[in-house]
């Protein structure tokens, strides 16, 4: 697993699009410090991307940017560990696994990863150089520092059993840790980009906002989101 930060029994980002390469998952994370070795040249990329990105919607279209948990206007949240650095000092906070409909042991339940990957492309000429840095930048001592200087959690069977000093100094991120073991790649379906942003409307409008009850918009939501994913 690649820094997968999971979420307490729940998980969602997008992940980064495949490449035409030998691919081997790293550690990573939602912050900046992923290897990434590429022997191939890059493709030119428009000037404009950045500033159209928003309006053709392949960006964020939220008008909120803090957090509804610290700023108390949620009872509850669903985040991963980077959270716990946001909540230090404003909030008291703890987590438990978020309840099935089916009532499912936490043990039974898993979360989306937040793969981000390495690789090694097919036109590399110094594969030898590549596949050792690939080697360097996943081996247990990298994973450990990335533990450490971010609280992400790297992609190894064991994480909790592998850095036992650290989730003994830190008992706040072994939750996630344990969480880490059972996780799951995030669907790729039709319209996933407007699926997710439809949920985040509504939950936003709803519960950030409170212009709309949040069963009515989250069950509306429900609806166009089983509209899309169908491809209709």
């Amino acid at each position: 697993m690649t820094s997968s930060s999971p979420r307490r029994a729940s998980w969602s980002r997008r992940r980064r699009p495949r490449s035409r390469s030998t691919r081997r998952r790293a550690t990573s994370s939602t912050s900046p410090g992923s290897i990434s070795t590429r022997c191939s040249r890059p493709r030119p990329v428009a000037s404009n991307s950045l500033s159209t990105a928003s309006a053709d919607k392949l960006a964020s279209q939220e008008k909120y940017t803090g957090d509804s948990f610290v700023d108390g206007t949620s009872a509850m949240a669903i985040v991963g560990p980077w959270a716990i650095a946001t909540y230090k000092g404003k909030v008291e906070w703890g987590a438990v696994p978020v309840p099935t409909s089916a009532g499912k042991p936490a043990n039974e339940t898993y979360t989306f990863s937040d793969a981000k990957n390495v690789a090694m492309y097919s036109a590399c000429k110094n594969r030898g150089t590549a596949w050792d840095v690939l080697k360097f930048a996943t081996s247990k001592e990298q994973d450990g520092k990335l533990l450490q200087g971010t609280g992400q959690m790297p992609l190894r069977a064991d994480v909790a059993g592998t850095y036992p000093e650290y989730f003994a100094k830190n008992p706040d991120y072994k939750q996630f840790a344990d969480q880490a073991a059972r996780t799951v790649e995030v669907p790729n379906v039709p319209n996933s980009i407007a699926i997710w942003q439809t949920f985040r409307d509504a939950y936003s409008k709803s519960v950030i906002f409170g212009q709309q009850d949040p069963g009515a918009a989250l069950d509306g939501a429900v609806q166009k989101v089983d509209q899309l994913a169908s491809g209709s």
